[in-house]
C-alpha cells in the first residue's frame, strides 16, 4: 500500500470517529525513539519501504 493510501485510511479513519476536517501530519515512530516525519513528497512510496508493520506506532498530527 502506498502511503498515499494510507495517510487517506487515517484520516477517514480520524474524520469518521472524531469528526476532525484539515490536513493530516503522520510520523513514525523509530524503536529507537525517535519521530521521523512522513512527508507528501514519499506519498508513492510503499510503506514497506518506512518499516512499518502490525506493532508500529505511527503519530498523526490534524492541521487546518
Amino acid at each position: 500500500m502506498s502511503l498515499r493510501i494510507f495517510r487517506l485510511k487515517v484520516l477517514k479513519l480520524i474524520r469518521n470517529s472524531s469528526g476532525g476536517t484539515g490536513s493530516i501530519q503522520l510520523w513514525l515512530k523509530m524503536k529507537d525513539g525517535e519521530l521521523v516525519q512522513m512527508d507528501t513528497e514519499h506519498d508513492n512510496q510503499d510503506i514497506a519501504w518506512w518499516g512499518i508493520e502490525h506493532d508500529s506506532d505511527v503519530l498523526y498530527h490534524i492541521g487546518n
